[in-house]
């Protein structure tokens, strides 16, 4: 007697769940906002080990590895910014800007007891494992992500 009822909710029920299905799908697709294992090694070693070992895990594999002088410089400035700003205490992820397909710029807010370092890391896709080839700290965000500079001036 209710069968045209029935099989209207049972159609409004599998419709439904075919639109719950679909839009899980595409959650799952979606690339996750995760930084490369890289970035992510460095910035725990910064917070358990200081600048030091942070910065040599940055510049492992990459074409800055055996460029002492940079690494040098790196660990030299963000030492001088950590002793200013206090203990690194987290980060944030700014933006990710593609370059193709195996290289990506991150820019990153890393913040401190006493105030924020802003981050730029350019990482390559080498062979299987993402390296970095560009590391730049400021406590200026314009000095690292130029486009808030003309932003600022409209």
């Amino acid at each position: 007697m209710n069968r045209p009822h029935n099989i209207k909710r049972s159609l409004r029920a599998i419709g439904l769940g075919f639109v719950c299905a679909w839009s899980l799908a595409l959650a799952a697709a979606e690339p996750s906002p995760a930084l490369p294992p890289i970035v992510q090694s460095g910035l725990t070693l910064l917070a358990s080990g200081g600048p030091q070992p942070a910065v040599d895990t940055w510049f492992q594999g990459g074409i800055l590895e055996r460029n002492e002088r940079a690494k040098s410089a790196a660990e030299q400035r963000l030492k001088r910014l950590a002793g200013i700003l206090g203990n690194y205490r987290s980060y944030e992820l700014i933006e990710t800007r593609e370059i193709g397909r195996t290289s990506q710029f991150l820019y990153l807010t890393l913040n401190f007891e006493r105030g924020a370092l802003y981050a730029r890391f350019l990482v390559c896709r080498a062979d299987q494992q993402w390296v970095v080839q560009i590391l730049d700290f400021d406590t200026q965000p314009e000095a690292i992500m130029p486009w808030l500079a003309t932003a600022q001036a409209k």
